[in-house]
C-alpha cells in the first residue's frame, strides 16, 4: 500500500493542481495516521476553499489549533469573508501585511460598504509591486469601488480608459458609475453592446421589482404581494448593497400598505426605527418613518390623517419637523457629533430654506446656508448642492466679506472637482472686483456671452412689453386665468378706452359750480343760503300760502293783534285757560 504522505507530496508537486478532490482525499488519508501533520492540515484547508466548502474550511482551521491559525491567516480571512462574517474577517486581516491579505481586506471593506477604505487599499496595491496578471483584477475592482462611491454622492479617483469598454466587467462597472452620476446616455451606450450578458446576470429579484415598479396600474395588490415575495432569498455573496436593499424594503412595505396591512407595516417599521439612534440622517430610517406614518394614517387624507399623525408626533418628539426651529435648537445644544450632523444635514437645511422663502423671510437664508457650509468644510465632507446654494446666496450681498466667503466656498468645490462649472463661475464672480489676476485664467472657460443669449429674440421681448406687477388684491388675482401672461403691449394700452375713470389719488375735489364759465360774472349772493337769496321762489301751494301769511310787506289783520298790549300800558291780559278743578285729597 502506498504511503499517504508520499502520495500527498507527489500531488502537491504536480504541475497542475486542478483536481482538488484528490488532494482532499490524500490529506484525509494522511490525517488518519498523523492528526497534527501541519502540511496535511494546511493542504486540506486550501482544498476545501478551492471546492467552495467555506464552512468546512473554517472547521478544519479551528481543528488545527493555534499553530495552524498563525500559519493560515490568509486562508482564515478568506473563509470568514466568503461566509459573510465581515467583522471577524477584518480583524484577521489586521494580523498581517501581505499582499494577499490586502486583497482580502479590500474585498471585506467593499462588502461591508466601507468604500472609502476599499479605495485606499486598492490605491496601495496599484502603487506597490504588482504580480503578473493582477492588473486586470485591480482595474475591475477599482472601477467597482468608484461606481459605489458615485452612488453615495462621493467622487472616485479612478478615471475610465478606452480599453475599459472592451471587456464586459470593466464596461459594466463604468456604466454603473455613469448611471450613478446621472449620465444615462453614456451608461445606455456602454450596456447596449453587452445587453444579452447583462440580462443573464441580472438577479431575479431586481427584475421582479422593476416589473412591479413600472406597472402603470395595479389591479390586484394581493397578487402583486405574492409575486414580490416569491423570489428566493440570496446568499451572502449575492446580497444587495444597502441602497438597493432599502429600495426593495420600501417597495415591500408599499405593497403591504396597498394590501391594507396597516398594522403589520406599523409594527415592522417601528421595530426597525427603534433599533436606530434618533435623530439620524440615515435615508433608510427616515424613509421608514414616512411609511410608519402612512400606516397609522391608514390611507386617509386631510384632517383625519393629520389627527393620527399628530399622535405619533407626541410619541416621537425627535420627528417634530413642524417645529423645525425648536428641533434645530435642541440639536445645536447637543454635544453628540451625530446630532450635529443631523442639524446641518443638507436635506433639512434645504427644507428650512424653502420654508423661509415661502414665508418671505429672505434675510435668514444667507446665515443658515453659510453656517451649514462652514460646518461641512470643517468636517471635510463638502456637499456640492449645499455649497452651490451657500455661495450663490453670499454673492447676492454687496458686502466684500460675503464675496470673500463665497470665493472660499467655490474654491473648496474646485479642489474637489476642477470641472465644476458652477464653482468656476462662482470664483470669477467672487474675485472679479477684489483680485482679478486670480481669475484671469478662468475667463476662457466661461460660456461665451453670444452663446448665452443665442436663444433670446430681442424683437419678441420688445413686442411683449413690460411685465405688469402682480396685484395683491385676491379678487383681481383669482379672476385672471393661470395660463395667461400678465404682459400687455404698448399699442394695446393706447388703443384701450377705459370704461371707468380712475379716481385721482392726492388731489382735492373742485368746488366750482357745474355751469361755471370762465369770464362770466359770478352771482354775488352765491354764498347766502338759498332762502335768503332774492331769486328764491318757494315751490308748491303750501309754500305760497305760507308766504301770504307773513307780515313782511303785507297788510296786518286786526284779529292778529288781539290780546297784545304794548309795553308799559299797565293792562293785564288774562290767559284763556280752562276751569280750575277741585283739589285732590291727599293721603293722611
Amino acid at each position: 500500500m502506498a504511503n499517504p504522505t508520499a502520495t500527498l507530496t507527489s500531488l502537491l508537486r504536480s504541475a497542475s493542481l486542478t483536481d482538488h478532490d484528490e488532494i482532499l482525499k490524500a490529506t484525509n488519508a494522511v490525517l488518519k495516521t498523523s492528526k497534527l501533520d501541519p502540511n496535511a492540515l494546511h493542504a486540506r484547508a486550501v482544498a476545501l476553499l478551492k471546492l467552495d466548502r467555506f464552512d468546512d474550511a473554517l472547521r478544519a482551521l479551528d481543528d488545527g489549533g493555534d499553530t495552524l491559525a498563525s500559519q493560515c491567516v490568509l486562508e482564515r480571512a478568506y473563509a470568514l469573508y466568503k461566509t459573510g462574517k465581515l467583522e471577524d474577517a477584518a480583524k484577521v486581516c489586521k494580523e498581517g501585511n501581505s499582499r494577499g491579505l490586502k486583497h482580502v481586506a479590500a474585498q471585506v471593506a467593499y462588502r461591508a460598504e466601507r468604500f472609502g477604505d476599499a479605495e485606499e487599499i486598492y490605491k496601495q496595491l496599484v502603487d506597490g509591486t504588482q504580480i503578473e496578471g493582477e492588473d486586470m483584477d485591480l482595474r475591475i475592482n477599482g472601477l467597482a469601488v468608484d461606481a459605489q462611491l458615485a452612488w453615495q454622492g462621493a467622487k472616485g479617483t479612478v478615471e475610465s480608459r478606452n480599453e475599459d469598454f472592451e471587456a464586459f466587467e470593466t464596461a459594466y462597472n463604468v456604466a454603473c458609475g455613469c448611471i450613478a452620476k446621472g449620465d444615462y446616455n453614456k451608461g445606455n451606450f456602454l450596456l447596449k453592446g453587452r445587453e444579452i450578458f447583462y440580462l443573464n446576470l441580472k438577479p431575479k429579484i431586481i427584475a421582479q421589482n422593476n416589473a412591479l415598479a413600472t406597472a402603470t396600474e395595479i389591479q390586484n395588490p394581493y397578487l402583486s404581494k405574492r409575486i414580490f415575495v416569491s423570489v428566493p432569498k440570496l446568499s451572502h455573496g449575492e446580497r444587495q448593497f444597502e441602497h438597493q436593499a432599502n429600495i426593495l424594503q420600501r417597495n415591500h412595505y408599499t405593497i403591504e400598505l396597498q394590501a391594507l396591512k396597516y398594522e403589520g407595516v406599523a409594527k415592522s417599521t417601528l421595530s426597525a426605527i427603534s433599533k436606530s439612534p434618533s435623530p439620524t440622517i440615515s435615508p433608510s430610517i427616515n424613509s421608514l418613518s414616512v411609511l410608519n406614518a402612512a400606516a397609522h394614517a391608514e390611507d386617509k387624507s386631510g384632517k383625519v390623517a393629520l389627527k393620527q399623525i399628530l399622535r405619533l408626533l407626541e410619541k416621537r418628539p425627535n420627528d417634530q419637523f413642524p417645529y423645525l426651529k425648536h428641533f434645530f435648537k435642541r440639536l445645536e445644544e447637543s454635544t453628540d457629533s451625530l446630532d450635529q450632523d443631523v442639524r446641518f444635514a443638507p436635506g433639512l437645511v434645504a427644507l428650512l430654506v424653502s420654508l423661509y422663502r415661502l414665508t418671505g423671510r429672505i434675510t435668514p437664508i444667507k446665515a443658515e446656508l453659510g453656517k451649514s457650509a462652514s460646518y461641512w468644510r470643517l468636517k471635510g465632507k463638502p456637499s456640492p448642492s449645499l455649497f452651490h446654494a451657500a455661495g450663490i446666496s453670499l454673492l447676492e450681498s454687496s458686502d466684500p466679506e460675503d464675496s470673500r466667503a463665497a470665493g472660499e466656498i467655490f474654491s473648496s468645490l474646485r479642489s474637489q472637482d476642477p470641472s465644476d462649472r458652477i464653482a468656476i463661475a462662482g470664483c470669477v464672480a467672487s474675485y472679479a472686483s477684489s483680485d482679478f489676476s486670480k481669475i484671469s485664467p478662468d475667463l476662457d472657460s466661461l460660456t461665451p456671452i453670444p452663446q448665452l443669449i443665442s436663444d433670446i429674440d430681442a424683437e419678441d421681448l420688445e413686442n411683449a412689453g413690460i411685465p405688469s406687477v402682480p396685484s395683491n388684491n385676491p379678487s383681481t388675482t383669482s379672476a385672471e386665468p393661470h395660463g395667461l401672461s400678465k404682459k400687455r403691449s404698448l399699442d394695446e394700452k393706447e388703443n384701450d378706452t377705459p370704461a371707468k375713470k380712475q379716481k385721482t389719488i392726492g388731489t382735492r375735489k373742485s368746488k366750482l359750480p357745474k355751469d361755471f364759465e370762465e369770464g362770466k360774472k359770478m352771482d354775488p349772493e352765491r354764498w347766502l343760503p338759498l332762502k335768503d337769496r332774492s331769486s328764491y321762489r318757494p315751490k308748491g301751494k303750501k309754500g305760497k300760502k305760507k308766504a301770504m301769511d307773513t307780515t313782511q310787506g303785507g297788510v296786518v289783520r286786526d284779529d292778529a293783534l288781539e290780546g297784545v298790549e304794548a309795553p308799559g300800558s299797565g293792562k293785564v291780559v288774562t290767559g284763556g285757560g280752562g276751569a280750575k278743578g277741585k283739589k285732590k285729597k291727599g293721603k293722611r
